[in-house]
């Protein structure tokens, strides 16, 4: 399954609660933190995938997990992008974050790859590659694979996730395994002492070979209570999805275009995404026309560098741009255009008919039951409908047939019936 930079924006419905991307639980399980861990800054290749920020200075929503394997691409957990394929969120509006806090500078995401056979009932082939716009500022891991693992092999777990149930995230941590079971697509690991836990999905099942940490799996599940077992996904056992990829994906997905944060968006018009930069789409405005903006904000000019919304005249102060040239500026919306709320939350599935990029904050009110309908009585004639009344077409009912009881005659058949003679009379 392809998710190009357009083909996975559907149209969203409703944000019901946090605005957070959580994957669905799998057979019963939790969406895979590392617990018993420690804070890791060795595995550079490891990152977070997160949501695209609507205002600087908010707190970052973490998703997932995930592993560089080559300059541009990212492997994470396919269930991880659920609300993309959903069409609950747009791709352009996912980061991924290289370092040690989820709060860093974020990459664009301008392809996704799900696994063809990824089964979200079962996990099955929980797998998916995220193609960047740049190449990324650390080193891609090396892979391996779990040939002659045997029970009680000790492998290190590695992820952004909750360290504890309901504990906090966005750190990244890294813990000792131990694998359980082997079988030809996962490995089963128990604690010694860690595990994973919520948003570790996708991240790194890591074994140690010579001098070398190889990346053998990806991390897709676990016990509810993130303390008896954690599940992932071979990699090796997924070349075949892998290695073709890699091998095409330059050609295949181009490179993005930085924005330029000094241009004046409001007065060029576009026609279709492919006209904006990276990161942003050609959305409909209130004029009818058409103009570059990231969809959680809308269209507008960026000017001074900020820090929080506070330092804007505006009221917002917005980031712009990707990787090592994201910044946060000043956002000033184009004339007409109301200014997005900058709570962090934000529908964008990109797929409403006029691309218009006004959020959506539905008040859903509860629906009152209406009284019962009265019933008429069964000798109660049928009320006449307005209009003309047209036999014999369907919706509308044919008139009674006439009636040859005297209750029913009509007046003139009453007359005719008083000018027969009164012998013709019965």
């Amino acid at each position: 399954m392809t998710l190009a930079r357009r083909a996975g924006l559907l149209p969203a419905v409703l944000a019901i609660g946090a605005c957070g991307v959580a994957g669905p639980d799998v057979a019963g399980e939790h969406a895979a933190a590392i617990t018993s861990g420690s804070l890791d800054a060795m595995d550079e290749a490891v990152g977070a995938l997160r949501r695209r920020r609507a205002a600087c200075g908010q707190p970052a929503q973490l998703v997932c997990s995930g592993t560089l394997i080559a300059p541009r691409v990212f492997l994470t957990a396919a269930h991880c992008l659920a609300d993309v394929t959903s069409g609950f969120v747009g791709l352009d509006q996912l980061e991924v974050v290289f370092g040690l806090e989820v709060d860093g500078v974020g990459h664009a995401v301008v392809h996704a790859e799900v696994h063809p056979r990824y089964d979200p009932a079962g996990g099955a082939h929980d797998l998916a590659l995220l193609v960047l716009d740049a190449p990324a500022p650390v080193a891609p891991a090396a892979r391996g694979d779990l040939a002659g693992a045997t029970s009680g092999d000790e492998v290190r777990l590695v992820g952004y996730g909750a360290v504890a149930v309901g504990g906090p995230a966005g750190a990244k941590h890294t813990g000792v395994a131990a694998v359980d079971a082997v079988d030809a697509a996962t490995v089963r690991l128990a604690p010694a002492p860690s595990l994973a836990c919520s948003q570790d999905s996708g991240g790194a099942v890591v074994r140690h070979a010579g001098e070398l940490d190889l990346l053998v799996g990806v991390i897709r599940s676990g016990d509810a209570a993130c303390a008896s077992f954690t599940v992932a996904t071979r990699v090796d056992a997924e070349a075949g999805f892998v290695e073709p990829f890699l091998a095409t994906v330059d050609a295949r997905v181009p490179a993005g275009r930085p924005p330029d944060p000094a241009a004046d968006f409001c007065a060029e018009a576009c026609a279709s995404d492919d006209d904006c930069a990276t990161g942003m789409r050609c959305l409909a405005d209130r004029a009818g026309g058409r103009r570059c903006g990231y969809a959680d904000v809308g269209p507008g000019t960026f000017g001074d560098v900020c820090a929080t919304d506070a330092d804007c005249a505006s009221g917002r102060c917005a980031a712009v741009g990707s990787g090592d040239g994201q910044a946060c500026r000043c956002l000033v919306t184009c004339a007409g255009e109301a200014a997005a709320p900058s709570d962090g939350c934000a529908i964008a599935g990109g797929g409403l008919e006029d691309g218009a990029w006004l959020l959506l904050l539905l008040a859903v009110p509860t629906r009152r039951r209406s009284p019962p309908a009265r019933r008429r009585p069964r000798s109660a004639p049928r009320r006449r409908r307005c209009g003309r009344r047209r036999s014999g077409r369907r919706g509308w009912p044919a008139p009674p047939a006439p009636s040859t009881s005297r209750r029913w005659r009509t007046p003139d058949r009453r007359r005719a019936r008083r000018r027969r003679p009164r012998s013709a009379r019965r």
